[in-house]
């Protein structure tokens, strides 16, 4: 069957609709499961596209798929990813149920993983191989039936996050719209905001046809062609794996490497110059959640315990974020320095994750923090406590 692309129009001058908002009905979720329980094995065009925060275009991808399913949690696959608008290829992936293995075409590296190494391994399949049929009744049930026209059910949900101090830290409304002729999801805009930034994903199906009559080790075997072609291209695994003897192995009591750099408005900044604070170096990227949830409580510490001699220094070192910093910084009011460095920090740090906190105190780190910690300021402040002894 084809299902073609009725979304955009529809929002602006598509039929009138009758608008309500109730928990689903049982019978309507019944018959969305036992439409996607047909489709257990299937070839698949759809189009995903992403806006992230601070980035200036849409990201827009056409995946070809074809998927064969083992069981609830494993199956047989491959993605083929090309941009829209160029047409060119961006990533393939593929798994034989076993083993799953994807291609960065730009960077010409693949990575690879099997069920025998990783107890992700099953989480992995589903985010490589990603399968917009695949709804369980409890997918189902976050949903309201929001309103409903001749040729289409348009369900909605909302989630949201909160901060430490119970704020809402972000807001996710999604729009799901299920095709009445087959009861299939053909759509799904996501629009995820957090103060001024906006997040933006969607999917859009274009065409499907199931595959009820298939010999198994046919496909197997065109699966382990596709990981042939993967693995043909240089292992990213141990590329990275030789790019860590790069990094140094941080300990508490090393010394604290001093650095030169250039704030994000262009000032000179010399890391000595602070050598007789506490200083607390975050390493962060724009796009990183944990980093952003991060923020309330490093602008908390620089304002609240500037007084005992704190600092904080927000490190950069990722050159394709420097444009946006301005933003990000306007965004969410930041108020101590941030700065743009070299790679090399990041190695004579050993930062391999993000956030990571740093705390140095007379040149000497005495405190290293791997990604967020809820209630930093009051962690920050038992360790000046403790030093002050």
């Amino acid at each position: 069957m084809n299902i073609f692309k009725p979304f955009v129009l529809l929002f602006i001058c598509g039929p009138v609709s009758h608008l309500f908002s109730a928990d689903l009905p049982k019978d309507l979720v019944k018959k969305i499961l036992k439409a996607t329980d047909e489709y257990q094995n299937y070839d698949i065009v759809f189009n995903r596209s992403f806006k992230y925060p601070l980035e200036k275009d849409t990201l827009i991808e056409t995946y070809s798929s074809s998927v064969y399913t083992q069981n609830e949690s494993a199956y047989i696959g491959w993605h083929i990813i090309n941009y829209k608008r160029s047409g060119s290829p961006r990533s393939l992936a593929a798994s034989n149920g076993n083993e799953i293995c994807r291609m960065n075409y730009k960077e010409q590296l693949h990575f690879c993983q099997n069920n025998q190494q990783t107890e992700k391994f099953n989480e992995n399949l589903k985010a490589y191989l990603y399968t917009p049929l695949y709804l369980t009744k409890e997918n189902l049930n976050q949903y309201e039936l929001k309103s409903e026209t001749k040729d289409f059910f348009e369900l909605n949900k909302t989630d949201t996050g909160k901060d430490n101090k119970g704020r809402v830290s972000y807001i996710a409304k999604s729009v799901l719209k299920i095709a009445k002729s087959s009861y299939l999801p053909v759509s799904e805009i996501t629009v995820t905001t957090s103060g001024t930034r906006v997040q933006y994903a969607s999917y859009e199906l274009i065409e499907i046809n199931t595959n009820k009559q298939f010999n198994i080790h046919q496909i197997k075997n065109k699966a382990d062609s596709f990981l042939n072609v993967i693995k043909a291209v240089p292992n990213g695994d141990s590329l990275k794996a030789a790019k860590k003897d790069l990094y140094r192995k941080l300990k508490i009591g090393d010394t604290a490497y001093m650095f030169t750099a250039n704030t994000y408005d262009g000032k000179p900044f010399n890391l000595i110059h602070l050598k007789d604070s506490i200083i607390v170096l975050d390493f962060f990227y724009t796009t990183c959640k944990p980093c952003i949830t991060a923020l309330p409580e490093l602008n908390a510490i620089y304002k609240n315990l500037s007084s005992q001699g704190v600092t904080v220094v927000g490190v950069n070192a990722f050159s394709t974020d420097w444009d946006n910093l301005n933003t990000f910084v306007s965004d969410h009011q930041i108020v101590y320095p941030i700065v743009k460095t070299s790679k090399q920090v990041l190695y004579e740090y050993g930062v391999t994750g993000f956030p990571r906190l740093i705390v140095i105190r007379n040149g000497i780190v005495v405190k290293v923090y791997f990604g967020y910690v809820k209630g930093m300021e009051q962690e920050l402040q038992k360790l000046l406590d403790e030093l002050k002894k």
